[in-house]
């Protein structure tokens, strides 16, 4: 009636075609290549939880996850050598030169809690929470695409031929501290 879950995983993101090669402009900033860019290393953790009840109809879960970023990688300014930002000519007009750089480490923490029930033979319901929080260590800025607090509940009901369902997707708002300013 317990499960008990986990993984330990490691990977790398290497930089892509727009990363080392693509210019453009955005915000009036000029997003220049960065040949130099290196891959980010992720190592992540995670451990889950289940718990099945009325033999194994309904089910209680949640697992918690945590990823560390080495090399992360992110778009900021491009500096001289006295510590300005430079400007780039793009179709005509100057911008700030920003590119895609290798910084410090990073963290990825968060949280899912689900469940499932079949509510009878031709009923059934599920749902999950997750919460998702990233930042650097570096500078202690928010992690660009983190979502707010999200999730979904679903009831679902099926007999012979006849599926129907109805789903609900949420979520919280996104205060403006937990956006990346650097990256926009």
């Amino acid at each position: 009636n317990w499960q008990l879950s986990s993984v330990i995983s490691s990977g790398f993101r290497s930089p892509n075609i727009d990363d080392v090669g693509r210019v453009r402009e955005k915000s009036g900033n000029v997003t220049i290549p960065n040949i130099h860019v290196n891959p980010e290393f992720a190592y992540n953790a995670e451990i889950g939880l289940n718990k099945f009840f009325n033999n194994r109809k309904f089910r209680l879960g949640a697992n918690v996850y945590y990823t560390l970023l080495d090399n992360y990688i992110q778009r900021d300014f491009v500096l001289d050598n006295e510590g300005n930002i430079q400007q780039q000519l793009f179709d005509g007009e100057l911008g700030n030169a920003v590119s895609n750089q290798n910084k410090g480490s990073a963290y990825i923490f968060g949280y899912t809690l689900n469940y499932l029930g079949k509510i009878n033979t031709n009923f059934s319901t599920t749902g999950f929470l997750t919460y998702t929080k990233g930042a650097t260590y570096d500078t202690e800025e928010p992690l660009s695409s983190i979502p707010p607090l999200f999730g979904q509940f679903e009831l679902n009901y099926k007999k012979d031929k006849i599926e129907l369902g109805s789903v609900i997707r949420f979520n919280s708002k996104k205060d403006i501290e937990d956006f990346n300013i650097t990256e926009g």
